[in-house]
């Protein structure tokens, strides 16, 4: 997941580089109920790719994707779903690594003023 979350923001240059998610694969089979389903015969990476590329998609169909972010905190990354208003959140924990990053500023500035 970490793997095309970075490749949406784009930090990465293409999505494909990953060797697991170039050779995805997913079987869907039609279930008695006429539903369509993915088949769970598969265990292999590819396979498991391939339901997380489907879980991607049907997050960006719906809209959720943009939602799903990852912390701006370069030595975090953590991988999180943003619930503000105006999906405006940067930072899995504001407390933690938010209250770091915002501190660092501050002191720049403060020092950028204290040069002047």
């Amino acid at each position: 997941m970490r793997e095309v979350d970075v490749a949406q923001r784009d930090r990465t240059p293409d999505l494909l580089d990953a060797p697991a998610l170039a050779s995805a694969s997913a079987r869907l089979v039609l279930d008695p109920g006429g539903g369509v389903r993915l088949d769970d015969g598969s265990g292999d990476i590819a396979a498991h790719a391939g339901r997380i590329l489907l879980a991607v998609h049907d997050a960006q169909l719906t809209g959720a994707w943009q939602r799903m972010k990852l912390c701006r905190n370069p030595e975090c990354e953590v991988a999180f779903w943003d619930s503000s208003r105006n999906t405006s959140g940067v930072w899995h924990d504001v407390r933690t690594c938010g209250n770091v990053a915002n501190l660092r500023k501050s002191r720049a500035r403060r020092a950028a003023r204290a040069a002047e």
